[in-house]
This record gives C-alpha cells, sequence and structure tokens, in this order.
C-alpha cells in the first residue's frame, strides 16, 4: 500500500460519508456524515465485497478492465476449455461488483502544465471513516491480521485530503476549498518532506500532505475546487455535485 492509501487508515483525523448501498443505488442524496452503527456495519460488509480495495484507489482495478479481462478469459475458455485455461492463465479472479468502482472517485490526479512544458502533478485522495474502514480491513484480509478500526475511532476528526506528488518536485505549502465564492482554509495540515528520483537518477525533495477540513466543505449541492499551493505552482481540480454525491 502507498504512503498516501496509508494516511488514510491511521490518520484518525477524517470525516464520514456514510450512505448505505442501497440508497446509492436508489440515487438518493447522499453526503459526509459521521458513521453510525449501521453505515459503520456497512462499510465493513462493503470492504468485503469490494476487496481490493487499495487496487481500486490506485487504479489497478478499473471497471473497463475487469469486463475486457473477463471477455478475454471466456474467449480462452471457449477455445480451450477451463481447466487448460486455468493451467495456463491461473484461476480467475473474483468479480467485483460494479458499483465499487465509484470508490475511484475519492481519488484524483491533476496535471498542471507550466512553460517550458514543465508538469506538477498531483493525486488528491479524499478520506471518510467509511473508505478508512474499508481500507483497514482490505488491508486486515491481506496480511491475514486483525482490523484496527472501530466505529469511534473512524469518526474521529473530519474530512481528509491526502496530496502526494506524482512526478513533481515543487514543495506543497498549503491548500484551500472554494465554494462559489467562499475560500474554506483547512482546520489542520500535515506536510511531510519526500524525496522523489527522476529517470537519470536524480534526487528532488517534494512533500506529501495532509489537510483536514470541516464536514460543510464537502456538502453536495454546489461543487467544490480544491486548490493546492506549491512554491512554484498552483494545482486545482473541481468536483461537481455528482462526483461529491459517490463519495462513500
Amino acid at each position: 500500500m502507498t504512503t498516501g492509501l496509508k494516511a488514510l487508515i491511521v490518520g484518525g483525523m477524517f470525516v464520514s460519508i456514510s450512505v448505505s448501498a442501497a440508497a446509492r443505488q436508489a440515487g438518493q442524496p447522499s453526503g459526509i456524515r459521521l458513521l453510525s452503527p449501521e453505515t459503520f456495519a456497512q462499510a465493513v460488509a462493503d470492504a468485503e465485497r469490494c476487496s481490493p480495495v487499495e487496487e481500486i484507489l490506485s487504479g489497478l482495478r478499473t471497471k473497463e478492465g475487469q469486463a475486457y479481462a473477463e471477455r478475454l478469459r471466456a474467449q480462452f475458455e471457449a477455445k480451450d476449455g477451463a481447466a487448460q485455461t486455468t493451467a495456463l492463465h491461473g484461476p480467475k479472479k473474483p468479480s467485483i461488483p460494479e458499483e465499487c468502482f465509484d470508490l475511484s472517485t475519492h481519488t484524483t490526479q491533476v496535471a498542471v502544465g507550466l512553460a517550458g512544458n514543465t508538469f506538477y502533478n498531483y493525486q488528491f485522495t479524499i478520506s471518510s471513516p467509511y473508505l478508512r474502514v474499508m481500507l483497514d480491513r482490505s488491508e486486515a484480509k491481506r496480511k491475514l491480521s486483525e482490523p484496527k478500526l472501530t466505529q469511534a475511532a473512524a469518526n474521529e476528526g473530519m474530512v481528509g485530503v491526502v496530496v502526494t506528488p506524482y512526478k513533481t518536485f515543487s514543495m506543497i505549502e498549503d491548500m484551500a476549498i472554494k465554494r462559489n465564492e467562499q475560500i474554506i482554509k483547512p482546520l489542520k495540515k500535515s506536510i511531510t518532506p519526500k524525496t522523489l528520483q527522476n529517470g537519470f537518477g536524480a534526487k528532488f525533495q517534494s512533500s506529501e500532505a495532509v489537510f483536514v477540513f470541516p464536514v460543510e466543505a464537502f456538502e453536495t449541492s454546489q461543487s467544490v475546487e480544491l486548490v493546492v499551493i506549491a512554491a512554484e505552482t498552483t494545482a486545482k481540480t473541481t468536483m461537481q455535485p455528482a462526483q461529491l454525491s459517490k463519495l462513500r
């Protein structure tokens, strides 16, 4: 698991998005809320259904990729038979339910182009107790260990945004969220130096950061703009109400 995803589990200062699977599928309004006993149990169940959660967040498993792999395997089985296909390509991976891929909404990458074709790239990951419970259970399953997060521990804090550098060497300094003309500054922030290395082996200092915002900053009635201020550039990404409603 990457450092950024680990921060989602151990941070203890993030907020929940607690909407049941039934409500999401019915198209009912969703939003950021603290976990109740019912939604905590739903997060545990979703972790089992959607495992491996980390692969969905990182983009290793996508809805399109899963569909392609299943079509390809079906072609192999039609030609060679199921036993021969398993012998050559290994056992078939369990399918992840389609709605699980909504988890990818929690993570987005932003590329900022500057003069001279220099790009500063960042990855934003929005943490919630719901997501952190899922990650905690998924990680425990992978490691054959006991899960760590309780409902109370998952509910501590507010909405966390983990910002990690991706092919960028600009030091992160701050972050803000814009809702129309309102500018919301983080309640807490933690910036950690991070050493990156380019393709030629040269090392550069960058940073990884966790910013904590009030629950209201991610209310779903209007779009929000996530703005990261770095030493040499400003990175921005906009989340529309439809995207905010998919967060868990």
